[in-house]
């Protein structure tokens, strides 16, 4: 009886079973992932876990802070924003291959969304909002505490990058890590926010690493490559909506330090002047044309 050809033919039982477990991993992971961030939400309901939260806060405001780590800290909070880490993904663009920024870009988006759809749906009031006497440390948004963007942006792009370029899994996932713990000590976020925030981050980039062979035969379905025409008016679009927010998030005082305010503006200005230079020819085609006598 012949056993299975090495170039093709049926993989032997163990084999399959081998190939349907590693494709069930991630999905196994997402859901485990997704249950803990559901289980830690309805766990700050009770009193005590709020309460432990709360001293933990407060633990590492009063006893593990250093003034001179301050202008540090806030530089490196920073990369968990949703602009700077636009700005960073724009700039590792120039110099690496393009397939990977389809998946940032979705990672960076549905991590923005969810972390938005879950402040509002939790409503936890930031520490500055409740205790009073924090020494507060860079830009806070809004009054909404539960769960970190920064934190969850952070862990997001991490996760995604670090499926892609496994050789920088040593520096993202501590710099992630770093950010995360950065939101504690800044007075922005009690700790459970960041471990929420953290599960979040990492749920979105298992399912985008999931879905990237789907996005990547939707992108060659459409047409939307750089190299083809469709692809070239989406990119300049995409651009244009870039500069926009990039320079807006510049001038938003209250929410960009100072160290950062220009290199985002350069960039949305780069942005919008490379986008104009693309749109030309879209917007001759579409000009109407003058009638001849």
């Amino acid at each position: 009886m012949r056993g299975p050809q090495p170039g093709g033919g049926r993989l032997p039982p163990p084999g399959r079973l081998a190939l349907l477990r590693a494709r069930l991993r991630p999905v196994g992971l997402l859901l485990g992932l997704a249950g803990g961030l559901a289980l830690l939400t309805l766990a700050l309901r009770a009193a005590p876990v709020r309460a432990a939260d709360r001293a933990l806060f407060l633990f590492v405001q009063h006893h593990l802070r250093a003034p001179g780590l301050d202008p540090w800290v806030l530089q490196l909070t920073m990369l968990g924003d949703a602009a700077v880490g636009l700005l960073l993904l724009l700039a590792a663009a120039l110099v690496v291959r393009r397939p990977f920024l389809t998946e940032a870009f979705v990672a960076l988006a549905a991590a923005g969304g969810a972390v938005g759809w879950m402040k509002h749906a939790v409503r936890r009031l930031r520490p500055s909002q409740v205790l009073s006497g924090l020494h507060l440390i860079g830009p806070h948004l809004g009054n909404l505490s539960y769960p970190s963007g920064h934190t969850a942006t952070a862990v997001a792009l991490a996760g995604v990058l670090g499926h892609r370029f496994p050789r920088l899994r040593p520096l993202l996932y501590p710099a992630a890590a770093a950010v995360a713990c950065s939101r504690v000590y800044t007075a922005a976020h009690y700790p459970l926010d960041v471990a929420a925030g953290a599960l979040l981050g990492a749920a979105v980039a298992v399912a985008v690493n999931l879905a990237a062979p789907l996005l990547a035969a939707t992108v060659d379905r459409l047409h939307l490559h750089h190299a083809e025409p469709r692809g070239r008016t989406l990119h300049a679009l995409l651009l244009l909506l870039m500069g926009l927010l990039l320079t807006w998030q510049a001038f938003k005082t209250k929410q960009v330090p100072e160290s950062w305010r220009w290199p985002l503006f350069l960039t949305g200005l780069a942005c919008l002047a490379i986008a104009a230079l693309r749109l030309r020819p879209l917007a001759r085609r579409l000009a109407p044309r003058g009638r001849t006598a």
